[in-house]
């Protein structure tokens, strides 16, 4: 069992083509970089069967929790993976125990008769290999820890050896790839890391490299002349015949600047020229064309890293009864998803009801303002009909005064003229025995002193007529 540290977004050393102005210029001469630096470990195990133990990933988690982005490329079907999170993304006490107990006792248990043998675990002198619980419990559960000495790991390991170096290979390969394809307009995240390293890994740890991870150290089969060849002051003899040989071409140079001369000299110069132009122009185009392409893939890969990011992230709680580290199995990452959906569910289940009660308010607000609004037009419609009754009565009323005060002067006017045939009508009654010839002057002038209204005749009171007779 090995660590492995991946800083996800710097890249090994790896060869390039550019040309000989930008090297003299001192330009992409370094590694490049997506400038994140984000620490993931890699807790790594083999076996000299060639079996490979689920590897552990360890994300740097301030919150102590694994989010479920972080884990969206990781089929638990499918592919064996555990992961755990500290602080700093390195491992601890903590992590190295829980690796002990939940990766390497149950996924070797079923080799050693379940647990009935002994087994035998190579590690690191490091300090969350080597303290009192760890040993402890390899000690009840039958298994032997064996440490390598300081500052030799990179000889008698096997892991560092035939496996780390091609795994870290492999990965700045799909990080390069994956910085093309975005074009470099979005950053590396955690989230990111488990496409680019499940493949690398996958390839990386294959079974011949496992093989000649324990050949080269001599431990299987067992040849410690190999790691003393190894740390021989002797320098070694590069060869490089067989790459020269690669280099070279089948026609050589000469041969074909005479091909070009006499095919020059039988078609003509100028043909020969405007073919050139014509070739020219014509890989031109293709190029463009490639780079414009490649462009639109990227911008396409980058819309699609985007839209994932946007998606909101969520704590992986899992229930601990020992307390401390937490290693997620496939199983539990499935149980943890599936509880996540069903969560998600139900929420949208709320929220889709809630959305209903809030249309069926919404429905039966406009139903009440529906009928609020007919209400009010019928009670204009009631208004606006008594307006005209009362209208109509007040005209028939003020038409019937009309023709009452007419009536009534009618009346007035021929009363007035019964009284005025009255007042004339005595005159008219008196006899005319004695015609008496009489100045009309004074006549005139008596009618004219006289008011127009006639006097009754006042009679004396009764008592008077006693005292005359």
């Amino acid at each position: 069992m090995d660590e492995k540290g991946f800083c996800i977004g710097q890249l090994t050393k790896m060869k390039r083509v550019f040309s000989k102005t930008a090297y003299e210029r001192g330009l992409l001469k370094g590694a490049g970089t997506d400038g994140s630096q984000t620490w993931v470990t890699i807790l790594a195990s083999i076996s000299m069967a060639g079996v490979v133990l689920p590897p552990t990933i360890i994300f740097e988690a301030q919150s102590g929790y694994l989010q479920d982005t972080w884990l969206q490329d990781f089929n638990p079907a499918k592919q064996r993976c555990m992961f755990a999170c500290s602080l700093t993304g390195w491992t601890n006490n903590e992590i190295g125990f829980c690796w002990l107990s939940e990766v390497f006792e149950k996924q070797s248990k079923g080799t050693a008769r379940n647990g009935r043998n002994m087994r035998l675990l190579v590690i690191n002198g490091y300090g969350s290999h080597i303290n009192n619980s760890f040993l402890n419990f390899c000690d009840t559960h039958r298994i032997v820890v064996a440490v390598f000495f300081p500052h030799l790991t990179h000889r008698l390991q096997p892991l560092d050896m035939s496996l780390f170096s091609p795994l870290a290979t492999y990965y700045a390969q799909n990080l390069n790839n994956w910085i093309m394809e975005c074009q470099a307009l979005s950053h590396l995240q955690k989230s990111d890391f488990f496409k680019l390293f499940w493949p690398a890994f996958e390839k990386a740890f294959s079974p011949s490299n496992i093989a000649s991870g324990w050949r080269k150290t001599g431990l299987h089969p067992f040849d410690p002349s190999i790691v003393l060849k190894q740390v021989s002051t002797q320098p070694e003899l590069h060869q490089d015949d067989a790459s020269s040989k690669a280099l070279s071409t089948h026609i050589p140079k000469a041969a074909w600047r005479r091909l070009r001369k006499e095919f020059a000299v039988q078609m003509g110069k100028s043909f020969i020229t405007e073919m050139d132009k014509f070739e020219a122009k014509l890989f031109k185009i293709k190029v463009e064309n490639e780079v414009l392409e490649h462009e639109n893939q990227g911008l396409k890969e980058a819309v699609k890293l985007e839209q994932r990011r946007r998606k909101g992230r969520k704590a992986m709680k899992m229930p601990n009864k020992h307390g401390g580290a937490v290693i997620y199995t496939p199983s539990k990452v499935q149980a943890i998803c599936d509880a996540n959906i069903a969560k998600e569910q139900a929420e949208q289940q709320k929220q889709q009801e809630k959305h209903e009660k809030q249309l069926q308010k919404q429905a039966a607000k406009q139903i009440q303002r529906e009928a609020k609004a007919q209400r009010r037009q019928d009670r204009e419609k009631a208004q606006s009909k008594r307006r005209a009754q009362k209208e109509a009565e007040s005209q028939q009323k003020q038409e019937a005064r009309e023709q009452h005060a007419i009536d009534r002067q009618v009346q007035n006017e021929v009363k007035h003229q019964a009284r005025y045939r009255q007042k004339q009508l005595p005159l008219s009654n008196q006899p005319q025995d004695d015609v008496v010839e009489v100045d009309l002057r004074e006549d005139d002038a008596e009618a004219s002193s006289r008011p127009s209204r006639p006097q009754r005749d006042r009679r004396a009171p009764r008592r008077f007529d006693e005292e005359i007779q």
